[in-house]
C-alpha cells in the first residue's frame, strides 16, 4: 500500500485483505480500483494500520482462516493469519468502521480470473488477485459491482 491511498479523499477507501507471510491487499476508492499488490505481512500491517488510523479507510474485507485437518499439513504459517486478522479486526474495532471476513472458497468460486479479466482487474500475483477477489464479492453484495459486469 502506498501513494494510490493518497489519491482517494479521506474515509473513501475500501480495503480488502488476503492474509499470511505474503499478505495480498487491494483499494477501492472513487469507484475504480486504486492499486493492489502483495508485501511481507509486518510492513503490510504497519501501512494498514496507519491508513485505518488516519481515516483513509471505511471498512476492511479480510479473507477469513480456518483451521482444518489439511491446514497442519499445509502449512506452518497459519499463525500469522491469525494474528493478522487480529490486529486488523481491532483498528477496525478502535476508529469503529466495519470489518468484515469472507470464506477464501466463497470468493475464488464466484470471482473467477475470467470475471477479474472482464471487470479489468486481472492483477499479477496470486495474494493481491485473491485480495482483488474478496474486494469484487463485497462489491457486488452492496451493488456497486453488478452481475451484468462480471458475465460480460
Amino acid at each position: 500500500m502506498g501513494a494510490e491511498a493518497s489519491t482517494s479523499e479521506p474515509g473513501d477507501l475500501i480495503l480488502a485483505v488476503d492474509p499470511g507471510v505474503t499478505t495480498g491487499w487491494a483499494l477501492y476508492g472513487g469507484d475504480k480500483l486504486q492499486g493492489s499488490g502483495e508485501s511481507p505481512i509486518d510492513p503490510f500491517l504497519d501501512m494498514a494500520c496507519q491508513h485505518i488510523k488516519n481515516g483513509f479507510v471505511k471498512v476492511v474485507v479480510c479473507e477469513d482462516f480456518i483451521i482444518t485437518t489439511h491446514t497442519g499439513r499445509k502449512s506452518q504459517d497459519g499463525r500469522y493469519n491469525f494474528e493478522e486478522i487480529g490486529v486488523l479486526r481491532r483498528e477496525c474495532r478502535l476508529v469503529r468502521i466495519p470489518f468484515e471476513l469472507q470464506m477464501p472458497s466463497r470468493a475464488l468460486k464466484f470471482v473467477d480470473d475470467a470475471k477479474l479479466r472482464r471487470l479489468d482487474w486481472y492483477v499479477k500475483g496470486g495474494h493481491a488477485r485473491d485480495a482483488v477477489r474478496h474486494l469484487v464479492l463485497y462489491l457486488h453484495e452492496r451493488g456497486t459491482i453488478t452481475a451484468g459486469q462480471l458475465i460480460g
